[in-house]
């Protein structure tokens, strides 16, 4: 009888651990897509009540609290509170967020035409 019991503990073994690192595989996966979910949602309603303006950075926390990070504009007050507004409307539940300073923010308007020496423009196209 225990050699019964030794064989099927060892035959069972390796199914159980493939099935348990296979529960685990499908968690990681469900917990990446909620991720990520969750920052297309976020970029969606920024980009159409702000504009394409900041782009967000969202992560869960061990903690099963969301982070939100955004560089955002802190020169233009009134996209850093919508933005924020929006962050609000969009996370129901518990939140981190982080605001930093945007770098190398891209100014609207027109951009200026290089000229070369013989009154031509310098296009590739």
């Amino acid at each position: 009888m225990e050699t019964l019991l030794a064989v099927v503990a060892v035959t069972l073994f390796p199914c159980v651990t493939l099935l348990v690192l296979l529960g685990l595989t499908a968690w990681v996966e469900r917990w990446r897509a909620a991720v990520i979910a969750r920052q297309i949602e976020l970029t969606d309603a920024i980009h159409r009540e702000v504009g394409a303006v900041v782009a967000p950075w969202v992560t869960r926390r061990p903690g099963r609290t969301w982070r939100v990070r955004i560089a955002v504009p802190f020169e233009r007050p009134a996209v850093v509170e919508a933005v924020v507004a929006v962050v609000r409307r969009t996370f129901a539940e518990r939140f981190d967020l982080v605001l930093t300073p945007q770098e190398n923010a891209v100014r609207p308007g027109p951009r200026p035409v290089r000229k070369v020496p013989g009154g031509r423009s310098v296009s590739w196209a």
